[in-house]
């Protein structure tokens, strides 16, 4: 069987390459590292997958392009990039960093640091309105809660406590209830939410 070197191929080699993980060293300030460890510790996110998310965000749109190529610039200006960071990356990230930087007469760590900086201050912001959506999202689950409280009553009624249906559906009810002593607790004490604890009260 001939080898095959069609456009096609090429395209998927290419992009099979660009989605190798490469290891590379920037240069960050102390603020900068400062936020890489919040961002640690507030996020389950591996770094690798932060920074693919967030170059894919801001360096791909012109206007979020701009914005940090702005900041980029006052960075060089006023920050001290002497902490040196190792960190694995996708080979597509790192050239669209490279390129970008590149384009803008700037270096390679000043953008990096810059788009660390803009993730910190994106997560942060959307940690602080998260208290009041989640709010809402009980008073939501509250409301629906009542509704299965019903459906429960009922099934009881239909089928008697002992049927496997209405046993079954009982455990809604209480997953529901749990969901909401978890949320009231976040509120309270900050204490997050599990995705996949159904048991959390808090």
């Amino acid at each position: 069987m001939k080898p095959t070197t069609d456009k096609k191929s090429h395209l998927s080699l290419d992009g099979l390459e660009r989605m190798q993980s490469v290891r590379t060293t920037f240069r960050f300030s102390k603020k900068a590292e400062e936020a890489l460890d919040r961002l640690r510790k507030t996020t389950k996110i591996t770094m690798k997958g932060m920074l693919d998310r967030f170059a894919e965000l801001f360096l791909k749109d012109k206007a979020a392009t701009a914005m940090l190529v702005k900041e980029a610039a006052t960075v060089a200006a006023s920050h001290d990039l002497g902490v040196r960071k190792t960190w694995v990356v996708s080979k597509a990230t790192l050239t669209l960093i490279s390129v970008t930087a590149q384009a803008n007469g700037l270096s390679r760590d000043t953008l990096a640091e810059s788009l660390v900086l803009l993730a910190d201050e994106v997560i942060r912001t959307a940690k602080l309105q998260q208290p009041e959506k989640h709010k809402e999202a009980q008073k939501i689950i509250g409301d629906f809660e009542k509704q299965v409280r019903q459906i429960e009553d009922q099934l009881g009624d239909l089928l008697g406590e002992d049927d496997p249906i209405y046993n079954r559906f009982r455990f809604v009810g209480t997953i529901l209830m749990n969901l909401s002593f978890a949320i009231d607790a976040e509120i309270k004490n900050g204490t997050p939410v599990d995705p996949d604890d159904m048991a959390q009260q808090g």
